[in-house]
């Protein structure tokens, strides 16, 4: 982005203030333009995330879990 701001700056005048808010808006709409901007994180999130386990697959799992640190604890 080849700009020559001077030249762009000359119908604003010498006021800072109008200067800043001419720059600004210019900065913003390059923003706009040429950064992507995705919609929070929910493109990352896998489609088995948002549907939580049922009560019966949560008993399974810890049951599972149970009969495993029993294995454990008696040396299986």
């Amino acid at each position: 982005m080849d700009r020559n701001w001077l030249k762009e700056f000359e119908p604003v005048g010498d006021n800072v203030n109008d200067v800043w808010i001419y720059f600004k808006s210019e900065l913003e709409s390059g923003m706009k333009l040429y950064i992507p901007m995705s919609k929070g994180n929910s493109w990352k999130q896998k489609s088995a995330w948002s549907r939580p386990i049922t009560a019966f697959q949560k008993e399974m799992i810890n049951k599972k879990q149970t009969l495993a640190k029993i294995s454990r604890d008696k040396g299986y």
